[in-house]
């Protein structure tokens, strides 16, 4: 760490010492945040926690998943980081992070994408933004995996069971804990990427579900 004369620089996609890890874009995502942000900073042996050059806050736009947000941290990253190497150049001394505010996030696992019918809907749309395009939130038809890359909240007129799943002519729906969501994109073990509706045609029958 000591080796270049101004040490290391990293840029990082939150506000640190929020979302200290390896995935803060989906933890900020899964945690339901309005805000996040682009950090550049100088590296020290503790996680994530070295002194600040630069924050830039980036708000998180309503349903937007990972991937989009990711695409917009990167922009503002570029910018931020060409700021900080001149903040460098002039002489500038970071800031010392402060020790209050610190969370984690750690890398994401398949496991960690899987849905349950027993999540309210909140849960359950957080989950699906913060694991688009990858891994892909995900819950078990037949026991396979099938995965849910795009939702949204469906109407209160949508009465269903959790676990129970309905189609019509235009719409996919699943039920959960309080409520159900519409399953707007999805890609069942073995087949590509399609509309909820889509694939519902000839696949939905009664006592069909997700678990």
């Amino acid at each position: 760490l000591s080796v270049p004369v101004h040490g290391w620089v990293n840029l990082h996609f939150s506000l640190l010492p929020r979302w200290r890890g390896a995935a803060p874009v989906q933890h900020a995502l899964l945690a339901g945040d309005s805000t996040t942000g682009v950090t550049v900073f100088r590296l020290v042996k503790e996680l994530d926690a070295g002194p600040v050059y630069v924050q830039r806050e980036v708000p998180i736009e309503a349903d937007e998943v990972a991937g989009e947000l990711l695409d917009r941290l990167c922009l503002a990253g570029a910018d931020a980081l060409c700021e900080g190497l001149d903040a460098i150049e002039s002489g500038m001394i970071p800031v010392e992070q402060s020790g209050d505010g610190v969370t984690l996030a750690p890398k994401i696992e398949v496991e960690d994408a899987r849905l349950s019918p027993s999540m309210t809907v909140a849960e359950v749309l957080a989950r699906v933004r913060a694991m688009s395009p990858e891994p892909g939130a995900w819950a078990t038809l037949s026991g396979a995996r099938f995965k849910i890359l795009g939702a949204k909240q469906a109407g209160a007129e949508v009465a269903l069971a959790p676990g129970d799943v309905a189609a019509t002519k235009r719409a996919l729906f699943w039920g959960v804990a309080d409520g159900a969501v519409e399953l707007v994109e999805v890609q069942a073990s073995g087949k590509k990427v399609m509309s909820g509706s889509d694939w519902a045609r000839g696949a939905v029958r009664e006592g069909t579900r997700l678990e």
